[in-house]
């Protein structure tokens, strides 16, 4: 089997060999329309594998994002990135974005946020940041308990002295 493979210059490309077994060959060949390659066939249904691993039900009622437990159920945006091959799921009231391949991998991202929050709101006053900062915490305290939050990422990431 060959699979096609652009070269950088879009109007170039060569003929690849690859080598799958017999039922992987069977099931490119089934897939296979019209003027496609197996190339076409093999990144589409990479493509729908990823998109079918998450779900919006997914992030419809979250009780915590990781290690940090939420006191109301957060409403996320979902869509999937078709360029990059991953799925983004933000709610920019509280300026949490994650983003990846897996439901893990996209928790993962939105902690990351929560962490850089925690670190934010906790070390610095509130008359050093600004009014859409303040905002943004005004609406995270909705959600999280700062205090016990804070607590869990000191756990994590001990003093927090060493992270600035």
């Amino acid at each position: 089997m060959h699979a096609v493979e652009k070269e950088r210059d879009q109007s170039k490309t060569k003929r690849v060999p690859i080598y799958v077994t017999p039922s992987v060959r069977d099931a490119i060949v089934q897939l296979r329309k019209g003027n496609q390659t197996y190339g076409d066939v093999v990144a589409e249904s990479i493509s729908q594998t990823l998109r079918s691993a998450v779900s919006p039900t997914m992030f419809e009622n979250l009780h915590a994002v990781g290690r940090y437990p939420l006191q109301k159920s957060v409403e996320f945006q979902m869509w999937f990135d078709e360029e990059s091959q991953f799925w983004c799921v933000e709610n920019k009231e509280l300026a949490l974005l994650g983003m990846g391949v897996t439901y893990s991998e996209i928790i993962s991202s939105l902690e990351d946020c929560i962490d850089g929050h925690l670190l934010l709101f906790t070390r610095f006053s509130d008359e050093e940041h600004s009014a859409d900062s303040l905002e943004v915490k005004k609406n995270l305290e909705e959600y999280l308990d700062f205090d016990s939050s804070y607590k869990l990422y000191l756990e994590k990431y001990g003093d927090d002295d060493l992270c600035l």
